[in-house]
């Protein structure tokens, strides 16, 4: 009887901006509250990642960021990579 074989090892993680720890916290939905507690957490120190549906919306969210003191915001258009 030959012994049990070790499982194989999981498939490698597919990079997102969250696991390549570039952020602490991921928001998405940039309506008027989204918006404001993204900017807020990173007024905070906390590096944050932000998506939204319209590309629009992460643009200004991001635009505001830099206005507001060049606050630690990264956008994504991708909600995978947001993960």
């Amino acid at each position: 009887q030959r012994a049990p074989q070790p499982p194989p090892p999981p498939p490698p993680r597919k990079k997102t901006i969250m696991s390549d720890d570039l952020c602490d916290v991921g928001l998405y939905g940039l309506a008027v509250m989204g918006q404001n507690f993204a900017l807020n957490m990173a007024d905070h120190g906390f590096k944050v990642c932000v998506g939204n549906r319209s590309p629009a919306k992460v643009d200004l969210t991001v635009k505001r960021a830099k206005a507001e003191g060049d606050l630690p915001l990264i956008g994504s258009y991708d909600p995978a990579a947001l993960v």
